[in-house]
Formats: structure tokens, C-alpha cells, sequence
């Protein structure tokens, strides 16, 4: 089974499970898929910032760190948003 890493302020928690299970369990807790790698709990997010091809860079509040999206998890991430 593959292994995925959550990412907090504290630092890096290996799982035994697929992302798709993580997103499931984590989807009603403002989790959602920005990338096919990235999950990103959207209350952690300060600022969206726009680049290339229509993707976003994500800032976080509380971990000093960014994360981009795909295009696809960038266009599903405005839609999901209204943006």
C-alpha cells in the first residue's frame, strides 16, 4: 500500500494509505484536492497566488512553506471557491 506524508506545523506524519482514502475521511473538514500529490486543509490557507498557466502558489497561516496547484486543481479549487 502506498504511503503518503501529512504535512503540519509540526512537521511531517507518514500514513499507510492512499491519498483518494485520506481525501475521503478528510473531506468534510474543508480538505480538498489541489493537485494529484496535495491535499490542503482550506482553513490553513492565507493567500492564493496567481502564476503560470493558471495555477496558484498557496501560502499557508501557521506553516511557513508553499504549495502549487496543478491547472486542473487550480480551475476545480476556483470553482469550488466561486472565484
Amino acid at each position: 500500500m502506498g504511503e503518503v506524508s501529512v504535512r503540519t506545523k509540526e512537521g511531517l506524519l507518514p500514513l499507510s494509505k492512499k491519498l483518494y482514502e485520506i481525501e475521503d475521511m478528510l473531506r468534510p473538514y474543508n480538505f480538498f484536492r489541489v493537485h494529484r500529490s496535495y491535499l490542503v486543509n482550506l482553513n490553513k490557507v492565507k493567500e492564493l497566488k496567481s502564476v503560470e498557466q493558471s495555477k496558484y502558489v498557496i501560502v499557508f497561516k501557521d506553516i511557513n512553506e508553499t504549495l502549487k496547484t496543478s491547472r486542473e486543481g487550480a480551475k476545480a479549487l476556483r470553482d469550488y471557491l466561486n472565484i
